[in-house]
């Protein structure tokens, strides 16, 4: 399919994909598996997005985050501070 005739749908995905990166979000991924985290930031990674992991609710509370757009992908079941705490501080 030539690309000007794609749905208006491809360009408005390419347009949030550029303004997200100009932007400089961030996706925080929170979960206490290694393997998960390391895959997890490689796949984001890969999206072109900002990736910071951590393996705690408690480190990722401790830790200096940028001020910038963020979205946080968390384990509901964390060992001591569950994901479902976290979000209710």
């Amino acid at each position: 399919m030539p690309i000007s005739a794609q749905p208006s749908s491809y360009a408005a995905d390419a347009d949030l994909k550029r303004t997200m990166a100009t932007a400089e979000s961030i996706v925080f991924v929170i979960d206490d598996d290694p393997s998960f985290r390391r895959s997890t930031e490689m796949l984001i990674g890969s999206a072109g997005l900002s990736v910071q992991t951590f393996g705690s609710a408690e480190e990722f509370l401790r830790s200096r985050r940028p001020d910038a757009p963020a979205c946080l992908l968390l384990d509901v079941r964390l060992p001591h501070l569950s994901g479902l705490d976290l979000q209710g501080n």
